[in-house]
């Protein structure tokens, strides 16, 4: 068992209705920002230091595939087969740790069946990560072999590092035991004793579950009810089992239990002959940088970690703070009970081509550098941050509302591009930065299905929204698919489809201070321009337009902060009763639009858009049945949008002070890839060629890969007059060895700059 073990004084979490500002002299924000070494371990109740974070394509599962991304497509090369232009956002965890870094002469070697008294060679490697660190040089690399380490942060790591996989080699650091020693406990119930003390930044035992504050430690008051806030978890055979808060619903229903008095854990189902693991660390690898030292981990994976929805030190799987330099890159993030990865002001770091996905709570949480004065110049890209809130998060926002794929705050120049932000669940948002972010672009992501809204800018200033596809959002929440809330913010070209309403534009009710912290100032400057926006639900606004007050001082009016409002495109199918346009004055009056020329004469908006309300769908896009939602080119020829400001048509890639085309230009659509001519699920004797059929945008290439549990085999593939065949011989899992969870093809289509479209899986043995 380990933890943290550290002590912090408390920085509180910047949810959307508690809201920190750097407000010179508050002791909440002074204590701990800007020390150069890590805070020291005191007695009693540990608070937290780290502001957090906790990141496939498109977790949606339907029969077994992963649907996912795409974006600015170049026309199929009809015999193309080449691997596609890097980077790639992973379509699961083992295409992300499917790495081929060079291993340096000197690097220290970490193994399996290493003994941590050998050296770290290749010949006689170490066997624990945390031996190691404890034996690398400053500015040293460790490279990992092939394997599952379960072990656990002891502490903070304080060298410059670079920690990465060995070329083609899956490498997992798992928070779970395997626990073997079960007795019969009852009708249907199977116990075994266990403490985790160190969970919960230490707190675990300290505090009852139902009786969570402001303070944590496992989660917000108002977060998590039930069983929702605790980080235990258990597996059976790999495959997660639910939580429940009574052993009889346990046994009834084949879950498991935690009895926080007896100190035991209950099973729901028979363990004999099964491999039962129970998550017992709360981190994976903790790194203070104390503002100077960079660190770098590629081809990680980190799972099964208890880590917490309440921002302290386990929080994350992963934590960096205050960090300068460095990169997460194609590292996984997946199955932790809380955050997946959480970064507090560790500026110059760039995440790209991770798997940020399938996590309790969020996948990504960053924390920036607000407080401090200095730039974050953060950059998220190529990356999956799908499926995460697997644990049902956010309850009724009073104290916290972090739930998201990724949530951010205080971050000073960001660049958020190329990213998939999709099927994120219950109450949780796509993508979502709230306070005092600042000079933050968003561009060319997909942001498909989150229960909440999909792109979120609230409380900050000078972002840019771009070249998003935004579509079937907040339909569980009753949200918007892009909010923004910000002063001197641009939403431009976007594709706004099929979201419950379209865009929400307003002024935040809180003004100046809100609970003694100093808050940005209110919505001013804002623009919504050259954007297309196309159905949702009936009796509600494409365009929501909200006054922050009753008017007067303290907030602004949409007359006010809407700056310009322009040549965006609007679609409603015939008899629909959803609004074009709601305008709010101030609170209490309502001006409801279905026509736009109404809403001109009396607002001078929208004066050079369109509205159009003939057909069954959209004619904006290609084949949105089909989920290609590239543009159509005679739409795009016959309706050109406005000429936009230099940053944006930097992100669009066109020249400056021309017309450019309304709607996201460089975001193809959501595809389908299907595959056929598997005999099932048994490994195959006689070679196959496996059918591989893409629905919606082409592709330019595709790859295949084949898993086992510890390797991956890149397999070949043609293109033929019968379409996309991948060549299955029984060698190739003869080659990976044997795998004790079975073997899984992946398949995923590319477009011509390496775009990620559409991915299929399927299972063997």
């Amino acid at each position: 068992m380990s933890s943290l073990g550290l002590t912090s004084a408390r920085v509180d979490q910047t949810p959307a209705q508690r809201t920190d500002g750097p407000a010179a002299g508050d002791p909440n924000l002074d204590r701990e920002v800007g020390r150069d070494e890590p805070p020291a371990p005191r007695p009693g109740r540990r608070r937290a230091l780290l502001v957090a974070a906790v990141v496939a394509v498109v977790l949606a599962l339907v029969a077994g595939l992963v649907v996912l991304l795409l974006h600015r497509t170049e026309p199929a090369s009809s015999a193309s087969s080449a691997a596609p232009t890097e980077p790639q956002i992973p379509a699961n965890a083992a295409a992300a740790l499917d790495t081929d870094y060079p291993v340096p002469a000197d690097a220290v070697v970490v193994a399996p069946s290493g003994e941590d008294g050998w050296p770290g060679s290749l010949q006689q490697p170490v066997r624990t990560l945390r031996q190691a660190i404890a034996v690398a040089r400053p500015g040293a690399t460790i490279v990992m072999r092939a394997g599952v380490y379960r072990e656990g942060s002891t502490g903070w790591v304080t060298k410059s590092l670079t920690v990465q996989a060995y070329p083609h080699e899956q490498v997992w650091l798992d928070g779970s035991d395997v626990v073997a020693q079960w007795r019969r406990d009852g009708d249907g119930l199977w116990s075994t004793p266990w403490r985790t003390p160190g969970l919960c930044g230490g707190d675990y035992e300290s505090t009852l579950l139902g009786r969570q504050t402001a303070d944590g430690p496992c989660s917000h008051p108002d977060m998590a009810s039930g069983v929702v806030g605790d980080p235990q978890q258990a597996w059976l055979d790999g495959a997660a089992l639910t939580q429940y808060a009574t052993r009889a619903e346990a046994a009834r229903r084949g879950g498991f239990s935690y009895d926080h008095a007896g100190h035991r854990l209950y099973l729901g189902v028979d363990p004999a002959g099964h491999r039962v693991e129970l998550a017992r660390r709360p981190t994976g690898l903790a790194v203070f940088g104390g503002g100077t030292r960079s660190f770098t981990v590629r081809g990680i994976g980190f799972r099964h970690y208890a880590t917490n929805e309440y921002t302290n030190q386990t929080s994350g799987a992963l934590v960096l703070n205050r960090t300068l330099g460095g990169r997460i890159e194609r590292v996984a993030a997946t199955a932790n009970s809380g955050g997946g990865v959480l970064t507090w002001q560790a500026r110059k770091l760039v995440i790209s081509g991770a798997y940020l996905s399938g996590n309790g709570f969020d996948g990504l949480w960053v924390d920036g550098s607000a407080r401090t004065g200095e730039r974050d110049d953060f950059r998220l890209e190529n990356s999956s941050v799908d499926g995460n809130n697997t644990a049902g998060f956010g309850a009724d926002c009073d104290e916290s509302c972090g739930a998201a794929g990724a949530k951010m705050s205080f971050l000073r120049g960001a660049v958020i591009r190329d990213n998939s932000f999709s099927h994120n669940r219950g109450r949780a948002s796509g993508w979502w930065c709230d306070t005092w972010c600042s000079d933050v672009t968003v561009s060319g992501n997909l942001v498909v299905g989150n229960g909440n809204f999909g792109l979120g800018y609230e409380l900050s200033e000078t972002g840019l929204l771009a070249d998003n596809l935004v579509l079937h959002n907040g339909w569980q929440s009753k949200a918007s698919g892009i909010m923004v809330g910000s002063t001197r913010t641009g939403v431009y070209n976007n594709s706004i489809v099929d979201n419950y309403s379209g865009a929400l534009l307003y002024d935040d009710p809180r003004s100046g201070t809100f609970k003694g912290y100093r808050l940005p100032p209110d919505t001013r400057e804002l623009r919504f321009v050259d954007n297309l926006v196309s159905g949702g639900a009936e009796q509600r606004p494409q365009v929501d337009v909200r006054a922050g007050g009753p008017g007067g001082a303290g907030n602004t009016t949409p007359s006010e902060f809407v700056r310009q409002s322009d040549a965006n495109s609007y679609f409603r199918p015939p008899g629909s009763s959803a609004w074009v346009y709601y305008w709010e004055e101030k609170i209490g009056s309502h001006e409801l639009y279905t026509d736009l020329a109404a809403l001109t004469a009396r607002r001078r908006v929208e004066q050079h858009s369109s509205q159009i309300e003939d057909g069954d769908r959209a004619p904006f896009f290609v084949d949105p049945a089909t989920g290609d939602y590239d543009l159509d080119p005679g739409y795009r020829a016959a309706n050109p949008g406005v000429p936009v400001p230099p940053r944006v048509a930097a992100v669009l890639g066109l020249p400056t002070g021309e017309a450019v085309p309304r709607g996201a230009p460089g975001v193809t659509g959501v595809g389908r890839l299907d595959l056929g001519g598997i005999p099932g699920s048994a490994v195959p004797a006689e070679p196959v060629a496996v059918q591989a059929n893409v629905v919606g945008p082409p592709p330019a290439t595709l790859v295949a890969r084949l898993d086992g549990s510890e390797r991956s085999l890149t397999l070949p593939v043609a293109l033929n007059a019968g379409g996309w065949a991948v060549e299955l011989a029984p060698k190739a899992f003869t080659g990976l060895g044997p795998a004790t969870d079975g073997y899984r093809l992946t398949v995923s289509a590319y477009d011509g700059r390496g775009r990620l479209l559409a991915a299929a899986e399927h299972r063997f043995g």
